[in-house]
């Protein structure tokens, strides 16, 4: 297991690796079809590991901007005491 200061690298790892299997599948569905499954499969591959070594840095690269914009978005609660 990995120690708990790791988690923004691999949850960036997880996020990268899925989301360019995902969007990887869905190009190259659209671009070949599935009538030669064997060939959409290697098709495929090739474009994640593409796709895998692109998402990879730019998720590590954007992750503070995408940080911010949440945070902005967020609304903080109040530290004053509601009194009923």
């Amino acid at each position: 297991m990995f120690h708990a200061k790791y988690y923004g690298h691999l949850f960036g790892f997880f996020m990268a690796l899925l989301m360019s299997g995902a969007m990887s599948f869905a190009m190259t569905l659209i671009q070949l079809g599935v009538e030669d499954l064997m060939s959409f499969l290697l098709a495929w591959l090739a474009a994640w590991g593409i796709s895998f070594a692109v998402a990879l840095p730019v998720t590590f690269m954007i992750n503070p901007v995408v940080n911010s914009i949440v945070n902005r978005l967020i609304s903080k609660p109040s530290l004053k005491k509601k009194n009923y």
